[in-house]
């Protein structure tokens, strides 16, 4: 595969992205992660990106064994990196934008609608209500103390955006003649998350990347190169599981944002907590 050939009409950074309609995806035995070699070396995937990259191919099976051994089992990925080309100078800069927006999320119930199908599932089964009508009632009143009985939706506005962005760029230059050819990439990536509240409104994976080579032609009988690569990310990113927890959380369990100015003085623990 090329991926210069396809960059043009659809970019990304992943290295493996669209793969899957040419070798049925980068686990190429369903079984387990693949070998992956840039340049010839053991690397992470997460070392290169689309543009950097002249050729990927893919091994599997007894030839894959046997060229690289037992860590080959699960098939090789080979990645070409690419390089300077003699009497060939080019320089090309691409710059990328997106919004991503969620087609859809989940409709849960509210807490009064909850509470009353829950009495009902335990009306079916034999079982006495859980909650009674009075709570009921406080839970589905509009003018009802929110922080006492709240009505969380975990994929409202309060806690989401509707959109958000990824953003990347590099910048390339190679060339050379006969005896000596280089090629040099600078690259960035930046990503914020739906996240809107709290710690969720600081989150951001950013990336920067460098890679160069030189490939040097000393006499007909003797060449060298030299390869650098570096990547600088940083990714922040708020604790805790907030997608995995939106989805089972009930609706009337918690109030998450509380203003401090409602807690009591003297509840010690709570004033702990702040503090």
């Amino acid at each position: 595969m090329n991926p210069s050939s396809y960059l043009e009409k659809h970019y990304g950074t992943y290295p493996l992205e669209g793969t899957e309609a040419f070798i049925g995806g980068s686990n190429l035995w369903n079984l387990g992660a693949a070998l992956v070699l840039i340049d010839g070396v053991p690397r992470s995937l997460n070392d290169i990106t689309t543009n950097e990259i002249e050729q990927i191919s893919f091994l599997k099976g007894a030839n894959a064994v046997v060229l690289y051994g037992s860590r080959a089992a699960n098939g090789v990925i080979l990645i070409t990196s690419k390089r300077g080309k003699a009497r060939h100078r080019q320089s090309s800069i691409r710059v990328n934008g997106g919004i991503n927006v969620p087609k859809s999320y989940p409709e849960y119930l509210g807490s009064a609608e909850y509470m009353t199908y829950y009495n009902q599932a335990s009306k079916n089964d034999g079982l006495a209500p859980m909650y009674d009508d009075a709570t009921i009632k406080n839970y589905a009143a509009s003018g009802a103390n929110l922080y006492r009985y709240p009505d969380v939706d975990y994929y409202s506005s309060d806690y989401l955006r509707k959109v958000y962005n990824t953003y990347s760029g590099n910048g390339e230059f190679s060339g050379g003649n006969d005896r000596a050819r280089f090629y040099a990439l600078a690259g960035f990536q930046s990503q914020n998350s739906l996240l809107n509240f709290g710690e969720g409104k600081n989150e951001q994976n950013s990336r920067f990347n460098i890679r160069g080579n030189i490939d040097l032609k000393l006499n007909n009988a003797i060449s060298t190169y030299i390869n650098v690569s570096t990547v600088f990310a940083n990714n922040r990113t708020a604790l805790g599981d907030y997608w995995g927890q939106a989805a089972v959380v009930q609706p009337q369990r918690f109030a998450p944002l509380i203003p401090i100015s409602l807690i009591e003085g003297n509840a010690q623990a709570a004033q702990n907590l702040v503090a």
